[in-house]
Formats: C-alpha cells, structure tokens, sequence
C-alpha cells in the first residue's frame, strides 16, 4: 500500500517560541385467447427475446465504486499532540473518533472530498480535497481557539464568529513554502495573513522566504466562496492531486477551511 502523507496546511504557524497551526423485471403478457393465439406465435417470438435482453442486463449489475483508504492524523502544532475529537467523512457513515488523533475512513477515489473535524476548544476544521488512485495519509495542524486570538490580537483582527476563515496550503513538490506564491478568496471582507521566517504574523497574500508555507484569509462570507491561487513567474499552482488554479467551497461561519495546492514549473 502507497502511504503518501500530504501536509494539508491549517491555521496558523510558529508565534514565538511556540508553534501553532497555523462521496429487471418486466410486466407479465397477456394471456392470448384461443382464436388469436395462431396469430400471435409467429409475431410474438420474434420480437421478445431482442427487446428482454438489452433492459436486463443493466439493471442486473450495479455500478462499483473503486475507493480509497485515506488516513487523517490532526495535530495540535503547541502540544505535538493528537487532536481528541470525531471526524465526519461525508461518505453517508456515521462519524469517527479520531484516537489520538488518527481515523482511517474509505472514500470515493478520484473525488472531491470534504472532511470536517470537531474538538472541545478548536474551531470546526473543513479539510478540502481530492482523492488519489491509491491508498494515503494525510496530516492537518490545529490551533485551539486560545491560539487563534492571540494571533488575530496582534494583528488587530476582529472576529466576531459570523464568517470563516480560508486557509491556501501553497507548497513545491517537496512540501516546502512555495515563496512567492499568493491565495485570494472572492468576495472575502477581512484581511488576509502569512506568517514571516523570524515566525511572526503579518498581513499579505504571498508567501516570503523562509516563512511559512500557507496564507490565511479572514471575513469570509458564509456559502459559496472560490480560493484562487496565484503562481510566481514560470510556475503554476494546482490543487493537489486534481489539478486547477481554484476550488469552489462552501464555507461555515466560525469554521476554518483548508485547500492545499502544489506550485511546480510549469513544463
């Protein structure tokens, strides 16, 4: 089995000395009379057998849904612990306990998924993405709501609970900070933020040198929201796995959201 472990980027990053976060049966005939079954012999044989087989065969057999094992592991990025919590899939099953942190869930391969992780004292987490061809790991970091206004206090953001928060993973093929790489989201009303390489908060759209590796954009309206992301020269930035600049998201008031893109040369 190919365990792929993809950094899905979540909230916020190093402040200080600490590290925070960042899917026959027919009707019967009717029965001919005596005077007309000489008749209806001939014209009825003929025509019966082409018509049964072709509706038969399809209704017989279901269409199979290849999936996936994808195994979730969420970390609380002070602690280095694993997140206590449950885990909702989306896949129609009932949801998980994430022991220590880690649930492995089976999901439509190839499919747009979305993952919804809630813990006592984290903010609902949404982890957006696509699903590969074969088995996989993916790692989210969690801040606990504690972390969280503190980092929105020293950036003078005020959030009220009424609109959510977009996080862009933008990361090279080898999961490092793809610098110079930015993310906007449509129609967002607060500002957005990265965290600089002395591992510090500031506000901007676009990754520096040595900092961290997503962007953060706050007052996102509640519904359907696109996350865009933009590539430095030479390069493009694609949703991982999936390919494409942007996602379509339904955003939650009060909730994070996390999209990861890999920005590579483009061929």
């Amino acid at each position: 089995m190919r365990t792929r472990c993809l950094r899905l980027r979540a909230f916020f990053a190093p402040l200080s000395l600490c590290v925070a976060l960042a899917a026959c049966t027919g009707s019967p005939a009717p029965v001919a009379s005596a005077d007309a079954s000489a008749d209806a012999t001939p014209d009825a044989a003929p025509d019966a057998a082409p018509d049964a087989a072709p509706d038969a065969t399809p209704d017989a057999t279901p269409d199979v849904v290849e999936t996936v094992a994808v195994t979730f592991r969420v970390i609380d990025a002070v602690t280095r612990r694993g997140v206590a919590g449950t885990l909702d899939a989306g896949n129609g099953e009932p949801a998980v306990t994430l022991a220590d942190g880690e649930a492995t869930v089976a999901l439509a391969a190839e499919r747009p998924f979305e993952v919804v992780v809630q813990s006592p004292g984290y903010a609902p987490m949404h982890l957006h993405g696509i699903t590969a061809r074969a088995d996989f790991t993916l790692v989210s970091f969690a801040a606990s709501r504690s972390v969280a206004r503190a980092v929105f206090g020293a950036l003078a953001i005020v959030d009220d609970g009424t609109a959510g928060l977009v996080v862009a993973g933008l990361d090279t093929p080898s999961l490092r900070a793809a610098v110079g790489a930015g993310a906007a989201v449509d129609g967002a009303r607060g500002p957005s933020f990265i965290f600089d390489a002395a591992g510090m908060p500031r506000r901007g759209d676009t990754l520096v040198a040595g900092g961290a590796s997503f962007v953060t954009v706050t007052g996102v309206a509640p519904g359907e929201a696109t996350v865009r992301a933009a590539a430095p020269a030479g390069q493009r930035c694609l949703l991982r796995e999936g390919g494409g600049s942007a996602a379509t998201i339904t955003v939650q008031a009060g909730a994070v959201h996390v999209v990861s893109f890999t920005c590579a040369a483009m061929p």
